[in-house]
C-alpha cells in the first residue's frame, strides 16, 4: 500500500501542474485575442499605405507633366527669342 504522504506529496505536484496549465491557456487565449484584436489596425495600415502610395505616384506623374509643360514653354520663349 503506498505511503499517505507520497501520495499527497505527489498530489501536490500535480495540482501545482494543474495551476500553470491554468495559466499557460490563460496566456494563450489572451494571445490569441490581443492577436485578433491588432489584426484589424495592420490591415487598416496596409490599406492606408497602398492609398498613399497611389497617390504618391500620381503626384510623381503631375509632376512630370509640368516638367514637359515648363519646357515646351522654355524651348518657345527660346525660340521668340531669336
Amino acid at each position: 500500500m503506498p505511503d499517505p504522504d507520497d501520495l499527497a506529496h505527489h498530489f501536490g505536484h500535480l495540482r501545482g501542474f494543474a495551476v500553470v496549465a491554468s495559466e499557460v491557456k490563460s496566456l494563450a487565449n489572451q494571445t490569441a485575442k490581443a492577436t485578433e484584436e491588432i489584426g484589424a489596425p495592420v490591415t487598416a495600415m496596409q490599406t492606408a499605405t497602398a492609398e498613399a502610395v497611389q497617390a504618391i505616384r500620381g503626384i510623381g506623374g503631375t509632376i512630370g507633366s509640368i516638367n514637359e509643360i515648363a519646357a515646351t514653354i522654355t524651348a518657345a520663349v527660346e525660340q521668340q527669342g531669336r
